[in-house]
């Protein structure tokens, strides 16, 4: 786990380092935005360093529809 970790914090620092010079001469707008495109970056970084599975869109799929779907099925279902 600390490996990750390490690996996560390098990679973040780098891209730090690397788009210092371009978030210095962006707008409020376009820095909220790139802070916006990064908030999923570092989600999945969190789910990578917990070495937990990674969501998927079956997951939130079977989130908001597993109860119906299954209310359904069982309705359909013949007695017996």
């Amino acid at each position: 786990m600390f490996e990750r970790i390490g690996v996560i914090c390098l990679l973040f620092g780098i891209q730090a380092v690397w788009d210092r010079s371009m978030l210095k001469s962006m707008s409020a707008k376009e820095v909220v935005g790139y802070i916006l495109l990064m908030l999923p970056v570092a989600y999945l970084a969190v789910f990578f360093a917990s070495g937990q599975d990674w969501p998927n869109y079956t997951d939130l799929l079977q989130f908001a529809f597993g109860k119906p779907a299954n209310r359904i099925v069982n309705s359909l279902k013949l007695p017996g």
